[in-house]
């Protein structure tokens, strides 16, 4: 083969959307395949993580907008607010974008496209293209597919996003679910936001529903690659193009290179990983438990461990911290950490799980709440806050604590997440999504 085959991949630059693309990209690239170029493409913001991982980078200049937050409460009035959450650009900025991923592809000129479910600048581009191009989405495959379901199971079985209802729908919750069903096709309809930016794309010539919107849909002209396992999922029909590889993410360096003091601390006893709620974490991992507890506004809060933490002892085994030197992933596969209370994004639960570590999910918006409720159907969790989403009941979040952690019941979840671990490795992970990847391009390397 004379020519290189070059590979690009687009995505957003918040980690959980683009963590399955640095994976990926950085496997093929590790891989030193001749003849092969391995090329990424984000905002600026991701080039600082994309750099520790030894890459090189290519940038798209422009940021996503900053948005409010998107933390809401499991009510069908989110749907109000989706639009502006799903396009968070002016026209002019949106169609910005669209043009800075042409300039991209036309410079690269890729055999094969790789690109964020939510990036529809990206996809955008490629239709103006006329290139082809194929997904790589973070979500449960279940969600990922959810579209192609049955209308029946849509309405009656499958609670949908955001509404943290059990799987199947209860029969007294489907009215409700029904609701939510027709308030995200109304208001998705009726979104001022989306339809300044549709119409931009119409000018352009860019016809049909706005990219994103269809996240929820696979198609049998791409190939979608998910991290995702049936085991810790809810049941699905798969079309054939939906491939599942397993929790997709990075080598990280062991915690005893990365942060040794850290890893230290570890080793003298059981620790529960969580990011709020002190109270419930002290009153729900028992008194000679370990807590590591990550709250990016610590230094605000010294009152309330000065209040909380009223004994030398407590004092000793809680350690709070603004940030990791290590990868989460490095610190969940400490022998010690016994259970893992997370806000149920994609990364954190596809990290816990191969991991093999009890989830307790607080979970806060939109697809979280869908992960809360996969996580205690499939045996390996708890959903954390499930009377008072998106807030937190300490008395809530400590009996979630002592159910995955303690008795018969935590047995049985930790053992069930071991088995579901063991899963996740056999099903290949990064290497098995690049070597989708490099079939794409249809031909065979030396």
């Amino acid at each position: 083969m004379s020519s290189p085959r070059r590979i690009l991949f687009l995505t957003h630059c918040e980690q959980g959307q683009s963590n399955i693309h640095l994976a990926v990209a950085f496997e093929l690239h590790s891989r030193a395949i001749p003849g092969l170029e391995v090329h990424l493409a984000s905002f600026s913001e991701l080039r600082k993580r994309f750099e520790r991982m030894r890459g090189a980078f290519g940038g798209i200049a422009r940021m996503i907008p900053a948005g409010a937050s998107i933390r809401h409460p499991p009510t069908h009035k989110f749907w109000r607010m989706f639009g502006d959450y799903m396009a968070p650009w002016t026209p002019e900025e949106y169609m910005s974008i669209v043009d800075e991923a042409v300039a991209v592809i036309e410079r690269v000129n890729p055999h094969v496209i790789l690109i964020d479910t939510l990036f529809s600048q990206g996809m955008d581009a490629c239709n103006l293209l006329r290139r082809p191009y194929h997904v790589l989405n973070p979500l449960l495959p279940s969600l990922v597919c959810y579209q192609n379901q049955s209308l029946g199971d849509r309405l009656f079985r499958y609670p949908m996003m955001g509404t943290g209802m059990s799987y199947p729908v209860p029969l007294s919750q489907i009215p409700m679910n029904l609701i939510h069903f027709l308030a995200r096709i109304y208001h998705g309809v009726k979104s001022k936001q989306v339809s300044s930016i549709n119409a931009a794309r119409a000018a352009r010539g860019l016809r049909g529903p706005y990219p994103s919107f269809e996240c929820m849909l696979v198609s049998p002209e791409r190939t979608y690659i998910t991290p995702g396992m049936r085991e810790v999922d809810v049941p699905f029909s798969q079309p054939s193009t939906l491939q599942l590889c397993g929790p997709i993410s990075a080598d990280f360096v062991p915690i005893r290179d990365s942060d040794p003091e850290l890893a230290a601390w570890l080793d003298r006893g059981e620790t529960p990983l969580a990011r709020r709620v002190l109270k419930g974490l002290l009153a729900g991992g028992g008194a000679e438990t370990q807590i590591l507890w990550k709250v990016p506004n610590r230094h605000e809060l010294g009152a309330l461990f000065d209040e909380v933490l009223t004994t030398a002892h407590d004092r000793e085994r809680v350690r709070v911290v603004t940030w990791f030197d290590a990868e989460p992933a490095a610190i969940l596969a400490h022998e010690n950490v016994v259970c893992y209370v997370h806000h149920g994004g994609a990364n954190s639960y596809y990290e816990c799980t191969l991991a093999g570590k009890p989830h307790v999910v607080l979970a806060q918006w939109a697809d979280t709440y869908y992960n809360a409720v996969a996580a205690e159907y499939a045996g390996v969790g708890v959903y954390g806050n499930k009377t008072c989403a998106p807030d937190v009941c300490a008395p809530e979040l400590s009996m979630a604590l002592i159910r995955a952690t303690s008795g018969d019941e935590g047995a049985r979840m930790r053992e069930r997440a071991r088995q579901v671990a063991v899963k996740c490795c056999e099903a290949g992970g990064r290497k098995r999504a690049a070597d989708i990847v490099v079939s794409l391009l249809g031909v065979k390397f030396a």
